[in-house]
Formats: C-alpha cells, structure tokens, sequence
C-alpha cells in the first residue's frame, strides 16, 4: 500500500511555552478511502529518513511572509525543504489551501488578501462547487505554474506545475461529509499514477 505524508499545522499553546502540531481526523478517512497509508510528518524529525509515496502540504496557519509570525516560519523552512527534496526525488505533492500558498511563493509567485473566501462556498470555472476557508489568494502565479480552475471573481482555485508533478487547490477535500467521490478518485489518479 503507497504511503502518503502529510503536513500538520502549527498552534502555540496559551497556557505555557509549547508549540503543537495538529492535523484534522479527517485526513485519516480520506487517506484510507482512497486507500493509501497516512504517514503524519513531524516537524522536528528528518523526513530523509522516511519512505513516501507522495506528499499532502496541508492548510491551516499563514505563510510567514504575510503572517511575520515565527511559528508559521517554522512551517515555511519545514515545507520548504520537504518541496525540495520531492521535486529532488521525483515524488509527488499535493498542496491544500495553505500548501498551495506555498507552492506558489515557492515559485516565485505572489499572494494578495481576499474577501469572501473564508467560510463559504463557490462556483469554480471547472463547473464544480467547493468550500472555501482562505483569506489569502494567488495574486501572481509562480514560475512554470499554471491555473486550471478560478472562482467566479478570477481567484484562482486550482493550478499545476507545468514540469514537475506539483498539483494544488485552494478548497478542503478533507472537510465534506461524505467526502465527494471526485475527491477520492482524484487522490487514487494522482498518486497512483
């Protein structure tokens, strides 16, 4: 069975110093409908070390470059690093909300804030309809990426690298229930291929 990474958001703890890492359920019963093996990457482990399929860049926090906050730094280096080494390798990656935020300053691409995108849902170009959870959006795409999907206002949704297998949509396959079949049969294409 293919065993796909995942990424885990950053949350400082109130009460005393800690930094947490964090992934929704959800993750688990997606990986496993589309029948693959989760493996959850912790920051502070060298991901080197570990055998993978293919990447999930998951959402939740900001990018540094619009939040300044250390914490989401932390994540950037992380993620940054890993995005290296599977473009190295030739592993697939898959970037969710945040993770397609990444990918794109990655490439050299620029990000703008959005109103109307967090807590709701839209039409994209491509005909389906998705759930939105984001305030900040692709203003400049990066290097060798390109759109395949926008929301009615021009946000773009979805996009692709043009060289590398790097795929990325702004909406949370993770949050429906039941998850959309498209979602799942979309998982088990792109890694499996």
């Amino acid at each position: 069975m293919k065993k796909i990474a995942l990424t885990q958001r950053l949350i400082k703890n109130s009460s005393y110093y800690e930094i947490r890492e964090a992934l929704d359920i959800n993750w688990g019963a997606l990986i496993q409908g589309a029948d693959f093996e989760p493996l959850v990457l912790p920051l502070k482990y060298d991901f080197r070390k570990l055998y993978f399929d293919g990447v999930i860049l998951t959402g939740g926090n900001d990018l540094y470059i619009v939040s300044k906050d250390e914490t989401d730094k932390l994540r950037d280096d992380f993620e940054i690093a890993l995005l290296d080494f599977c473009i190295s390798k030739h592993i697939p990656v898959l970037g969710i909300c945040r993770g397609m935020q990444l990918i794109n300053a990655y490439f050299g691409g620029s990000l703008k804030k959005v109103e109307c995108h967090a807590g709701c849902s839209h039409l994209l170009s491509d005909g389906r309809e998705v759930n939105s959870y984001h305030g900040f959006a692709i203003d400049v795409p990066g290097d060798a990426l390109e759109a395949l999907a926008k929301s009615a206002d021009g946000t773009i949704e979805i996009m692709r690298h043009k060289k590398h297998k790097i795929y990325a949509q702004m909406y949370h396959p993770e949050r429906y229930d039941p998850f959309h079949e498209y979602d799942l049969q979309f998982f088990k294409d792109y890694f499996d291929a």
